[in-house]
């Protein structure tokens, strides 16, 4: 909450202000003390009332989507977890614990490498993908425009 930090900057701004042109007061000694110290204290009431009862009244109320939702059931669909992006665990897994699968570090393109061990932490399975032979479908494409020239 700012309502202490904002309630500072009020007061510096009462006292910055003091005896210049655009403003109609200049006061002296613990006058300019007391109207920046009550300034300040002002501020800071009215900004944790509004905290209090304004924002509330303004907010939505969220419903609970994930209440009966558990890190197991996530980190089957999801592969970057806690666990498996952390390094220092991965290597203490394997180096310090000895779990038989360690726990792999995750890579982008490379989520199919790491290994179930639900004592770990470790949760996600995925096959790899097939690779496709983009110069298979390129061959297709130029031996059809060579053929199509070569019919003229």
């Amino acid at each position: 909450m700012m309502c202490g930090c904002c309630a500072v900057i009020l007061g510096c701004l009462v006292f910055k202000a003091n005896c210049e042109a655009y403003v109609n007061y200049c006061l002296q000694d613990v006058a300019l003390i007391g109207t920046c110290f009550l300034a300040g204290t002002v501020h800071f009431i009215v900004h944790f009332l509004l905290l209090i009862y304004l924002v509330p009244m303004l907010g939505k109320d969220e419903e609970k989507q994930n209440e009966n939702m558990t890190f197991e059931t996530i980190a089957k669909d999801e592969s970057r977890t806690w666990f498996s992006c952390n390094p220092v665990h991965c290597l203490r897994s394997k180096y310090i614990h000895g779990d038989k699968p360690h726990c792999h570090l995750v890579f982008f393109g490379k989520e199919h490498l790491l290994e179930v061990n639900p004592k770990i932490g470790c949760h996600f399975f995925d096959k790899a993908a097939e690779a496709e032979d983009d110069f298979a479908n390129m061959r297709k494409s130029f031996s059809a425009i060579s053929s199509s020239f070569s019919k003229k």
